[in-house]
């Protein structure tokens, strides 16, 4: 493997159906860096289809650790939180 990092993730529904999804290359580097932009790219994807409430799964204890505390300790968790904000 080549360090490249892809991330995508689904949008459902209340009852659990599928929604939407997304996927986008994030560039080269690590498993933490792809999961920030997961996060990042799916919030940001389910404002642009109006959602006004989300639940958000992670399967990463640092990146919600990194979301959760504004970015503290991450240089690229606080820009990705930060934006989040807006």
């Amino acid at each position: 493997m080549d360090g490249a990092c892809r991330e995508g993730g689904l949008i459902k529904g209340s009852e659990g159906g599928w929604l939407d999804g997304f996927a986008k290359f994030v560039g080269h580097g690590n498993a933490y860096l792809a999961e920030l932009w997961g996060v990042f790219e799916g919030l940001t994807h389910a404002r642009r289809l109006n959602f006004t409430h989300v639940e958000l799964n992670v399967d990463s204890l640092v990146v919600v650790k990194v979301i959760t505390s504004n970015g503290c300790g991450s240089m690229i968790g606080r820009f990705l939180s930060k934006r989040l904000e807006a």
